[in-house]
């Protein structure tokens, strides 16, 4: 029988993965892009308050920043998340 040993994959903090700052905007941008698949007239609608001189810069300027930002959080040096304190007998 395969045994994996997901443990030896896995950081040491993957049991506290939704304290980890790549984590939290993973999941801000999974809320954004389903947002947009919900109502795809967002976007023009965020478009259309850009003034004229902007509008052909926007796409290379989010394409550049949805880049960035991840690997950014990820380099980021984080404190540990906190570990819970031993349970007392």
């Amino acid at each position: 029988m395969l045994k994996l040993n997901l443990k030896r994959l896995l950081i040491d903090d993957a049991k506290r993965w939704y304290k980890l700052a790549s984590a939290q905007l993973a999941i801000a941008g999974g809320v954004i892009v389903a947002g947009v698949v919900a109502d795809p007239t967002i976007v023009g609608q965020v478009v259309a308050v850009l003034p004229a001189a902007l509008v052909p810069f926007a796409p290379p300027v989010v394409g550049v920043i949805a880049a960035a930002v991840p690997i950014v959080v990820r380099l980021w040096r984080q404190t540990p998340p906190s570990t819970p304190a031993p349970a007392t007998d």
